[in-house]
């Protein structure tokens, strides 16, 4: 714990330098894709979807939207049956390339996120947040990619997953954050799509 508390105001600084350059640069892009977006799905270009964050407190996370309107809000896509049905042209893009998260930086800005943390689970993923909150799981902010992300092959469990999860909060340092970036780009480089669910049907 006392290791969190020194490297989180670091952590902090950085995902907000980051983020706002991230953002500056990307908005002409954002631009263009939210614009693809509304005439591709008929609907609002950006999805706000209730997660669960840092204390297990609730926040709107903020997505290109992939899924057309009549797709399920509240349940996630691995438990959606085909869910391929419910995917718009463009949004299949998005998902293979993981551009479909890139509105994240925003929370990331706000500080309802970092880039390296566990992912945000929505309120319906029951099993899997209780698991997380007896290992300690959300006395840190969810992230944009993590390690349980660049394992996501060899999870078979809510268990493995969480304890993935926690091993991140116990390893968390600026180094260690570095290599789960670069590991993270470096699979997507690879054409490797990293879900934030294990076994999903859409990775």
């Amino acid at each position: 714990m006392k290791k969190i508390k020194i490297y989180s105001p670091i952590k902090r600084l950085c995902d907000i330098v980051l983020s706002a350059a991230a953002l500056i640069v990307l908005f002409p892009f954002f631009i263009v894709l939210c614009l693809i977006c509304a005439i591709d799905t008929k609907a609002s270009p950006l999805f706000l979807q209730e997660r669960i964050g840092k204390g297990s407190k609730p926040f709107k996370i903020i997505k290109f939207r992939t899924m057309k309107k009549s797709a399920p809000a509240l349940t996630p896509a691995r438990d959606i049956s085909h869910p391929e049905e419910y995917v718009s042209r463009l949004g299949a893009f998005l998902r293979k390339s993981g551009a479909d998260e890139l509105p994240q930086l925003i929370n990331i800005l706000i500080g309802q996120m970092s880039f390296v943390g566990p992912r945000p689970l929505m309120k319906t993923e029951a099993a899997l947040h209780r698991v997380r909150a007896s290992l300690g799981v959300y006395t840190v902010r969810p992230g944009l990619t993590g390690l349980a992300q660049i394992k996501s092959d060899t999870i078979n469990s809510h268990e493995e997953k969480a304890k993935l999860d926690a091993e991140y909060v116990q390893k968390m340092s600026l180094f260690y954050d570095v290599k789960l970036l670069f590991l993270t780009a470096t699979l997507f480089l690879g054409g490797k799509h990293i879900d934030e669910h294990f076994n999903s049907p859409l990775s």
